[in-house]
């Protein structure tokens, strides 16, 4: 390839059969020997959000960009989640469940927070000529900023899902059978997208 990104400039123009159109399945892997389970039903909308800081050089008057290098990025996956159980109250308002006693399952709120889970994350759609799409996250961490639950109404309820990916120290011992390049080095520890090369017929 002829540029950084390696990307084949080639295949770029304009192609129907590359449009998005379908309503993605978020899989969570706690590692706590589960596997990757399907986390729940979720709002048919999810947001990849990518941000980034960049710090800026002027000179002169009026001031004119000289450069600018990026400084933070932050990696935000976003949803909403539609099934009310203790589970998800839990892990997306970042609570404990007490399961003692005999009747009734609680989830607490209390002064102190419980420790943060880390699952890695995949979400898997299709474009519209039925080849998979999905996005790896090699660690997430589940942290909204504002947690709002509205109960009752003409519509079902739901959580706010908010995960941030982080970087992995290690992703060939969280996922040693995920894909990895070593020689990327950096530039493959955070989150990768997959996109199939033949059609498939599988349901997400």
């Amino acid at each position: 390839m002829s540029n950084s990104y390696n990307i084949t400039t080639s295949n770029l123009g304009l192609d129907s059969e590359k449009l998005f159109l379908h309503h993605p399945a978020l899989y969570l892997d706690f590692h706590d020997g589960n596997g990757l389970l399907r986390f729940a039903y979720m709002d048919k909308e999810f947001s990849w959000k990518i941000a980034r800081e960049y710090a800026k050089f002027t000179h002169g008057v009026p001031a004119n960009e000289i450069r600018r290098d990026l400084i933070s990025q932050e990696f935000n996956l976003e949803s909403k989640c539609y099934q009310i159980q203790p589970e998800t109250v839990a892990l997306l308002s970042q609570a404990k469940v007490d399961d003692t006693d005999p009747d009734w399952t609680r989830v607490v709120h209390g002064s102190d927070i419980v420790a943060t889970l880390f699952p890695s994350a995949v979400l898997i759609g299709k474009n519209v000529n039925k080849r998979e799409a999905r996005l790896y996250i090699r660690r997430l961490q589940i942290a909204p900023e504002d947690f709002e639950m509205l109960l009752g109404g003409t519509e079902y309820s739901n959580i706010p899902f908010k995960g941030i990916a982080q970087k992995d120290e290690t992703p060939l011992i969280t996922n040693p059978d995920w894909d990895y390049n070593a020689a990327y080095g950096d530039l493959d520890n955070i989150a990768f997208w997959k996109f199939a090369k033949t059609s498939s017929s599988s349901s997400s």
